[in-house]
């Protein structure tokens, strides 16, 4: 079954649903049979564009045809992606970050995650001292001991 199907089918049959029609109520309505629209609804069969507005119209909708850019859907871009080497999709990670303008708007976040992480190396570097100097006191000697 072709996508584009599968996709007239669910539109005709929400439409038919919503309208409260059954198949036969909207083959009378329409003018056409109830076993085609069955098989537009099984996705047996594509109705023509024209048709599917049609059917539409007589269960009281309407689907709006207008031309907009094409968006691949997220698995499709997500799959031309993964096949791209990994220096490529960095590339392009980057060509996409946020304009100057939008960035302006980040820089109080990133500017509480420096210090976050300074304060954590701060941390880190007093527990490396502290260690140090526990471990300078272990190793000295003790003073003389008995007489």
């Amino acid at each position: 079954m072709r996508e584009d199907t599968v996709r007239s089918a669910a539109i005709l049959r929400e439409a038919r649903l919503r309208a409260g029609f059954s198949q036969d109520e909207l083959g009378r309505v329409s003018g056409k049979d109830r076993t085609v629209i069955a098989r537009y609804e099984q996705g047996i069969v594509a109705p023509s564009l024209d048709t599917l507005v049609q059917l539409l119209r007589a269960c009281g909708f309407d689907i709006p045809l207008e031309l907009v850019p094409y968006d691949p859907g997220p698995d499709e871009t997500m799959s031309a992606i993964q096949m791209l080497p990994p220096v490529v999709r960095l590339d392009r990670m980057l060509e996409r970050r946020v304009a100057p303008e939008e960035d302006r708007l980040l820089d109080m976040p990133r500017e509480r995650l420096r210090e976050a992480r300074r304060a954590e190396e701060e941390r880190q570097r007093r527990r490396e001292e502290m260690r140090r100097r526990l471990d300078e006191k272990q190793d000295r000697p003790r003073g003389k001991e008995g007489g």
